[in-house]
């Protein structure tokens, strides 16, 4: 099995000179092999698993800590035979717990072209190896996982295999169980923030519109309208929870009032549906967008105008009124709905985050990326904005306060 983390990249296959195995045989400390069919199997199994697998997982079976998991009394080798069969077929990533460590993989089985009966012998091998008591693995059943899973074109998480292996065992029909955690923090603006201004406005009488890019609890200094997100790991594969897919659909609603856009900053989900409403003088709405066609839509007093984005962005994108310039908003479109918006103290929060270690950015419309922060009393840069978290399951990870000084952030 080849992890790419540890850097296992070349890879050989082809017969070992009896000799050779032997050299192996003794300098493993595995008794000489003899003739009996089951014995010819296992030495079979140990060459492959030798010349094909050991680079990572180690001729010991120990692997390397933080990158290769033991195979060594691990219940994903001892244990369902099926599922160490998928996992041989199509890989394994994602956090994984190992002997009661957390690995976090991208294992791809190597492609040389192994067949029904050479995978039984590495996986009956690994199961009996190193003080390993678990049944062999047959051909037939590697032939029966084969044909089952032969559509699957994804390496598996661990979620997915345990949730077969409950509906095998209980019948529930459980897909895609992952753990779950929460994330929160509060941004806070140090010094006195500099007074809200009134934007000058054209034509009919009208409330005075105030500046929103720079809100500041008067209170506590919380920064409003932080914009905070994960960003999608390399292989652009991120668990959403089940709650999540079924608010998908529901529309996110704006409205155009004299004062301007409301809310001013929002975040949309690809294909979700965003609705804006004109309370009372038409208006021709546009959003700037990047990776998404750039279209306007004039918005008569009454009815709605919707709008659908089907690509993520990478940045906040801007809202504006063509018919009232100083009418604007910012909105965030990404394909999971892992981000936030601070609230009128600073508090954002991001519920039911898949566990593993993740990078979380952090954006305001006026400072763009937050890049120079203390966080909880000690100072840090962060490359734009980006900062390293680990979510746990069942818990809710707390950053504390975030504060940034305007100082760091020149107009």
């Amino acid at each position: 099995m080849k992890n790419k983390t540890a850097g296992c990249q070349t890879w050989f296959r082809g017969g070992v000179h009896a000799a050779l195995l032997m050299v192996i045989v003794h300098s493993t400390g595995c008794s000489p092999i003899a003739d009996s069919p089951n014995q010819q199997r296992l030495a079979r199994g140990q060459q492959l698993y030798e010349t094909s697998c050991a680079a990572c997982h180690q001729v010991s079976g120990w692997g390397e800590e933080g990158v290769a998991p033991p195979l060594v009394g691990s219940q994903w080798v001892t244990g369902s035979p099926e599922r160490l069969i998928r996992i041989a077929l199509h890989g394994v990533r994602g956090p994984i717990e190992v002997r009661g460590q957390t690995y976090r993989l991208e294992m791809e089985f190597p492609q040389f072209g192994f067949d029904d009966v050479e995978i039984a012998e590495i996986l009956t091998y690994v199961r009996q190896a190193w003080g390993n008591d678990a049944a062999e693995v047959s051909s037939d059943t590697v032939r029966q996982v084969r044909s089952e899973t032969a559509e699957r074109r994804d390496s598996w998480t661990a979620g997915e295999l345990l949730a077969i292996d409950r509906k095998a065992d209980t019948g529930d029909d459980v897909e895609n169980e992952v753990a779950w955690g929460d994330l929160r923090g509060t941004v806070r603006y140090i010094g006195k923030p500099p007074p809200r201004r009134i934007i000058p406005t054209t034509g009919r009488s009208r409330p005075p519109v105030i500046d929103d890019r720079l809100i500041v609890d008067q209170n506590n200094g919380g920064l409003r309208n932080v914009v905070t997100w994960l960003l999608k790991p390399t292989d652009g594969k991120l668990p959403i929870h089940d709650d999540d897919q079924k608010t998908r659909k529901n529309p996110v609603v704006v409205r155009m009032t004299p004062r301007g856009f409301s809310p001013h900053v929002f975040c949309l989900r690809t294909g979700q549906p965003l609705h804006v409403v004109n309370d009372e003088e038409a208006h021709n709405v546009k959003v700037h967008t990047s990776e998404n066609p750039q279209y306007g839509i004039s918005v008569p007093p009454g009815p709605k105008a919707e709008f659908r984005f089907g690509k993520a962005e990478n940045l906040p994108c801007t809202i504006s009124c063509g018919a009232h310039p100083w009418e604007s908003a910012v909105v965030l479109i990404k394909d999971h709905p892992y981000v936030s918006v601070s609230d009128s103290d600073g508090t954002f929060r991001i519920p039911k985050l898949p566990a593993g270690r993740w990078r979380l950015r952090l954006w305001h419309e006026r400072f763009g990326y937050l890049r120079r922060v203390t966080i909880n009393g000690k100072k840090r840069n962060l490359e734009k904005g980006t900062l390293a978290v680990t979510i746990r399951d069942k818990q809710t990870l707390d950053l504390g306060i975030i504060e940034i000084a305007p100082g760091d952030y020149p107009e």
